[in-house]
């Protein structure tokens, strides 16, 4: 296709860019995501631990964090139909096993559902952390989503102490004695209690982790959670001055004198 440009010549039309998914990032979103996030870890998990209704607060909770990152971060409208039949499935399948009754099948829809949601845990704080720390106007957005990524971390991080303990049960030390194989929600509960206290660098010690690589996944966690407020604080500063600079730039008279 071509166009004709202000001075005559004809040349080839120039393409739209497609638009990036983070584009579609809004204060509302993220809100939603961090709200959902926030029960999911300080609410519904704890209670997961001693309360059926805790594992279906879970539930709900994750099935509204993936639900958001469908709507928000999917623009194909096949792609995000197809997603969420998959998480219908993920849901139902477990329901109506035959092996599996009442609070068992429960646990297992809900274990299910975990790991899932932890695959869209991982995409969203990536593409979250290309829109809080690229360039443009410093907002109610960018802290929002610099908490959520703050939260997702240490859930991704429970989800990697929680694959640890199943492939090396005595990893961590101070986890309840049934919560390691046969409640899988009472150990989610215990890792995520587990992986806050250490990003926060709190330690409060009833939990300790003995095998080698726990510990590294530990003190990497540890790292990160004293390096990101300060890198993030740094990141918002340097684009809040870059802001100033090109509003003072705009509002500065042109030096070259008139026709």
């Amino acid at each position: 296709m071509l166009f004709r440009t202000p001075s005559g010549p004809v040349g080839p039309a120039p393409t739209a860019r497609s638009p990036r998914p983070w584009r579609a990032v809004t204060w509302r979103s993220l809100l939603l995501l961090l709200l959902a996030q926030t029960l999911t870890l300080f609410v519904a998990l704890p209670l997961s631990s001693f309360r059926v209704s805790g594992l279906v607060l879970a539930d709900v909770c994750r099935l509204a964090f993936a639900g958001v990152c469908i709507r928000v971060f999917t623009r194909n409208r096949w792609v995000r139909a197809l997603l969420v039949a998959g998480l219908i499935g993920i849901v139902g399948i477990p329901a109506l096993a035959r092996h599996a009754d009442g609070y068992h099948a429960l646990v297992h829809q809900h274990e299910w559902l975990t790991w899932t949601v932890a695959l869209f845990n991982a995409t969203v704080t990536v593409l979250v952390a290309r829109y809080v720390f690229g360039p443009g106007r410093v907002g109610a957005d960018r802290v929002l989503g610099a908490i959520l990524i703050y939260l997702n971390l240490a859930a991704l991080f429970a989800n990697a102490y929680d694959l640890m303990v199943l492939l090396q049960p005595g990893a961590i030390s101070g986890l309840s004695a049934l919560s390691a194989v046969d409640m899988p929600d009472k150990r989610a509960a215990e890792l995520a209690y587990f992986s806050l206290s250490t990003i926060t660098s709190t330690g409060w010690g009833d939990l300790t982790p003995l095998h080698p690589l726990a510990r590294g996944l530990a003190n990497f966690e540890a790292v990160i959670g004293q390096l990101f407020p300060a890198t993030l604080v740094a990141r918002l500063i340097g684009l809040h001055l870059a802001q100033d600079g090109r509003r003072a730039r705009a509002r500065k008279p042109s030096d070259s004198p008139p026709p």
